[in-house]
């Protein structure tokens, strides 16, 4: 049976470890920079184990997945001896497989795996691709509340990623910008009172959003 792992324990790996695993798949270990995270996602997993480091993860499982914070993937990748056969997939939906290069470089297989993608598709349609997005999140605001139910970058303190979408919204709709930022600003107490990101974080992100376009 193809051996999983998982590095990262967060919201986005613990969830789909599970729901793998509850398919039959078998999850066999983890490693994430919280060992509580790690810990809670190995006692939700049959036969999981949770490891001290990201290579012993890599070295036990066949088909790794990278659910690490988007900031974090490119790093993961290149220092990790991947080997050839192995596959290797991140869960971002803001990077392509070029941040996996340097585990393409040692013969893995390498992928994404993201919930939602880009659609250059019809007005109608595009809606309908969205719905699910926007039913999850009402459905999480009804079932765990504010300020638990945040996702996304800045509940993460994902400062990369937050770049990259105000680059994206610069090139394809400046109009949309100072909404964004504004969005952005006024979501940073509630990630704040979620406990995902400290001080420091939250004033990173606020200068990083304040800034002029």
């Amino acid at each position: 049976m193809l051996r999983l792992g998982f590095i990262g324990a967060g919201t986005v790996g613990t969830a789909l470890a599970v729901r793998l695993s509850s398919k039959g798949y078998h999850v066999v270990a983890v490693s994430s920079r919280s060992q509580a995270s790690a810990k809670n996602l190995a006692q939700a997993v049959s036969g999981c184990q949770t490891l001290n480091n990201n290579q012993a993860v890599a070295d036990a499982a066949e088909l790794v997945f990278i659910t690490a914070p988007d900031d974090a993937i490119a790093s993961v990748a290149s220092e990790i001896q991947w080997h050839a056969g192995q596959s290797v997939v991140h869960y971002s939906g803001a990077d392509s497989t070029d941040i996996l290069q340097p585990a393409k470089k040692l013969g893995a297989h390498t992928s994404v795996f993201h919930p939602l993608q880009t659609f250059a598709i019809p007005p109608h349609q595009a809606t309908q691709a969205l719905l699910p997005l926007i039913r999850g999140t009402i459905h999480n605001i009804d079932i765990v509340g504010i300020p638990q139910c945040l996702t996304g970058p800045v509940a993460r303190g994902d400062t990369g990623t937050i770049k990259k979408h105000l680059d994206a919204s610069q090139k394809i709709a400046p109009g949309l910008l100072s909404t964004y930022r504004e969005v952005g600003q006024q979501t940073i107490p509630i990630a704040l009172a979620k406990g995902r990101i400290n001080q420091h974080q939250a004033q990173e992100l606020e200068t990083i959003l304040k800034q002029p376009d």
